[in-house]
């Protein structure tokens, strides 16, 4: 019965990160983001997804950080551009269908108000 209480508080640890991650999603443009890296199917830096979004790179930055932070994205590469480092993120969200629906059923609200 030891093992039963270990796996509870796993299965908790792991529902409190997706309800932080769901009140994340409540961003428009973490949304966007995530959306973007979804849809590309490839690493993208936070410098070509502002440019895709048309949105700065500053505030791309800001959102992106914190949507690594929440285990939503993942760093797939990095490389060296004039004296700083480029990172390329994909989705980590990908087989969580809660995340996907979210991201499906706000993706017209999102596009029209972007």
């Amino acid at each position: 019965m030891a093992g039963s209480g270990r796996k509870k508080q796993r299965r908790s640890k792991k529902d409190e990160r997706l309800a932080k991650l769901i009140r994340a999603l409540d961003h428009r443009l973490r949304r966007r983001i995530l959306r973007q890296l979804v849809d590309a199917g490839r690493p993208l830096s936070p410098v070509r997804v502002a440019e895709l979004l048309g949105e700065s790179l500053s505030n791309v930055s800001y959102h992106t950080n914190l949507l690594r932070e929440l285990e939503a994205i993942k760093l797939k590469s990095q490389r060296q551009v004039r004296g700083a480092v480029e990172h390329f993120y994909l989705p980590a969200t990908g087989d969580n269908k809660a995340i996907m629906t979210l991201l499906e059923e706000t993706r017209k609200a999102d596009e029209a108000a972007g």
